[in-house]
């Protein structure tokens, strides 16, 4: 007899901790998309690019439709748009659609833009997401004969698995539950590819989402003698304890005080000196993931500022500062410090 196969893996859920929601293209209004634009601020959804059909072709490129940009009265307008039928409870919600715009010249005026979605089939929208994480399902809006739409997705090691999206008729719209995939289980997904096979727009996906600062329990703890920040983040403590951040907002990342330093003072004339210790890291997360935005570190020791330092991901550049003086950008490797003593007289450097 064959053997029998193996078993069915468990439907795709969410880490622990993490919460499944509905991402819709909303807040934002109608317009075309950029390449690598995060589609909704702190949302780790950008727009990786579309795949237009041969010329001639009205399609123009991807965008997000609303009812405000609506251009023909008739399209797409039976997106619920009302507190009984919005997703996440929030009015107008499920009414910003991912589509294929068509006809560019109603783009120009940035105070009255329409938006039309273009019903040529065969262009493909991407979006990336960042940090690559499970897609349990999707609603697509407006799918009226099938039309060989696609849904697409694609994991952190270029595996990938297509499947139909179901015909929807005309202004309604249709939810796959893809969590159960068996061919490729939709776990950290890197890319979705959607192929327009004519007319409609994606809705919504489902993904997971981050809302709690939870101890974790039962877990070992790290494998290192010191204290330890990594992923989403997981936080290892010197106490041995194990978090998993998942708040949005600046926090107290580590803080040395309690302790002195003592040297040899220059201004002393050779006396050992103490010095109060104080040094303060700040992080901020931000993002579905808590991703880190931003680390200050902050040197009060004596009783006093002395310095700081700033590293953001607006720019990726350590900056500088000093007591009464600018931020200043640290082009290249160097030390900084301020030293105690007399302007004209010896100094002693503390830290």
């Amino acid at each position: 007899a064959p053997p029998p196969p193996p078993p069915a893996a468990p439907p795709v859920e969410c880490p622990s901790g993490s919460l499944p929601y509905n991402f819709s293209f909303r807040p934002g209004m109608g317009r075309q998309l950029s390449f690598n634009e995060e589609i909704v601020t702190d949302s780790g959804v950008f727009f990786a690019g579309v795949s237009l059909p041969p010329s001639p072709t009205p399609c123009i490129g991807a965008g997000i439709w609303t009812p405000i940009t609506n251009l023909n009265d008739g399209d797409l307008l039976g997106c619920p748009d009302n507190g009984n039928n919005a997703i996440n409870g929030v009015n107008g919600d499920g009414c910003n659609l991912l589509v294929v715009l068509e006809d560019e010249s109603q783009l120009n005026d940035t105070s009255n833009i329409k938006i039309d979605d273009c019903r040529q089939g065969g262009s493909i929208i991407s979006l990336q997401l960042v940090p690559p994480q499970p897609v349990l399902s999707y609603s697509f809006w407006d799918n009226e004969n099938g039309e060989g739409s696609l849904f697409t997705w694609q994991n952190e090691n270029g595996a990938s698995n297509t499947v139909n999206i179901p015909v929807s008729g005309n202004n309604n719209g249709v939810t796959e539950d893809i969590s159960t995939n068996q061919q490729l289980p939709p776990n950290d997904v890197q890319f979705v590819n959607v192929t327009y096979g004519g007319s409609g727009g994606l809705q919504t996906l489902r993904l997971c989402s981050t809302t709690t600062t939870t101890p974790m329990v039962n877990e070992p703890p790290p494998t290192t003698t010191g204290a330890v920040v990594e992923g989403d983040p997981h936080i290892h403590t010197f106490e041995g304890e194990h978090y998993l951040l998942l708040n949005q907002g600046t926090f107290d990342l580590w803080h040395l005080s309690g302790l002195q330093t003592s040297f040899v003072s220059n201004v002393s004339l050779g006396l050992t000196k103490k010095v109060d210790v104080n040094w303060q890291v700040y992080t901020h997360y931000s993002g579905s993931k808590s991703f880190t935005k931003a680390i200050l570190v902050v040197d009060k020791s004596g009783g006093h500022l002395r310095q700081m330092a700033e590293l953001t991901s607006k720019d990726c550049q350590w900056r500088i500062r000093m007591p009464g003086k600018e931020w200043e950008v640290v082009k290249e490797s160097k030390l900084f410090f301020v030293p105690d003593g007399l302007p004209d007289g010896k100094k002693d450097y503390v830290t």
